[in-house]
């Protein structure tokens, strides 16, 4: 009987231990890559909005920086949050020691994207408290599915600006293959 409550016990604990590690599944995993588009400005800021249901979501705020250590010689821009520019979420503008383009942009939004048909960027201004996005689109795409439910789209500005450019595919955390 004791052996029965020792064994039983150690299932507990063993169950409790392997639940306390269970890993989020839930929301998208969104990887970009952009060639910078104008500088923001001071005051301004961009953000990626995704059309979902007919209605914007906003996804992530972001900037443009160059690396303190680089200034004055950078081949290569970070992509910080706005709210924290200690977080960097990318490189853009980047080339490696054999002059080829790097640079990418990788976050996770906890918004489940799979209903997503569309991406854009837009320049907003600093302490905009208003959720809408601004009418200046600085770049947008329509999204197509790919496989094990990606969506992916390739980012252009609109022809009038001829701005910017760049690649955006939204990873579902339930792809079953890509660690979130």
């Amino acid at each position: 009987m004791v052996d029965a409550a020792r064994l039983l016990s150690v299932v507990l604990i063993a169950g409790a231990l392997v639940a306390g590690c269970a890993v989020d599944r839930s929301g998208t995993v969104v990887a970009l890559t952009l060639r910078t588009v104008e500088d923001h400005g001071d005051g301004f800021h961009y953000e990626l909005f995704a059309t979902v249901n007919g209605g914007a979501v906003s996804l992530q705020k972001f900037e443009f920086r160059v690396p303190a250590a680089e200034e004055g010689t950078a081949f290569r821009k970070e992509v910080v949050d706005h709210f924290d520019p200690e977080r960097v979420l990318g490189l853009v503008d980047g080339f490696d020691q054999f002059s080829l383009p790097i640079g990418g942009v990788r976050f996770r939004s906890p918004v489940d994207l799979r209903a997503a048909t569309g991406l854009f960027v837009t320049r907003e201004q600093d302490g905009d408290t208003d959720p809408a996005p601004e009418a200046d689109v600085i770049m947008a795409c329509t999204l197509a599915a790919g496989a094990r439910g990606t969506l992916s789209c390739v980012l252009a500005s609109p022809a009038e600006k001829g701005l910017g450019q760049g690649t955006a595919t939204l990873i579902p955390a339930s792809d079953g293959v890509n660690p979130l």
